[in-house]
């Protein structure tokens, strides 16, 4: 499967994000998820996470700095918890603003499965949810 991934996403880049109360987390190959995403499956982490100098699991930024991010594809991570929050950056001009957004290229996948999962069976899920999002298969 990385190799479909790797021609379809070609020249593209894929975030995994979570928004919180106060700022967006954009995890990065560190954490276990974004590890899945960017080690194990080869997606392309967009440049803002990319590096030498990457040395934790997620960074914190904000509404207004999502742009900078510039990926083609965003995991949206979201829960119950956090579902207003997920709402008002939704409705957001910066949000809106996102080619991501306007392309339909935004996956909305459940936080709690995605940050908790353990294991080859929490983690084929989180494989089978990327293959459906991006290869539809």
């Amino acid at each position: 499967m990385s190799s479909l991934l790797a021609k379809k996403l070609r020249g593209q880049h894929v975030a995994l994000i979570r928004p919180r109360d106060t700022s967006i987390r954009l995890h990065t190959a560190i954490h276990r998820t974004g590890a899945v995403l960017y080690a194990d499956l080869g997606l392309p982490a967009p440049f803002y996470i990319t590096g030498d100098s990457v040395s934790d699991t997620a960074y914190h930024i904000s509404l207004e700095d999502l742009p900078e991010v510039n990926a083609s594809h965003y995991f949206l991570l979201s829960n119950e918890m956090f579902k207003e929050r997920v709402t008002d950056m939704q409705q957001s001009v910066e949000w809106n603003s996102l080619s991501a957004v306007k392309e339909h290229c935004v996956y909305t996948v459940d936080a709690s499965t995605w940050i908790g999962s353990y294991g080859p069976t929490g983690i084929n899920r989180i494989v089978d949810e990327v293959a459906l999002s991006l290869l539809g298969a």
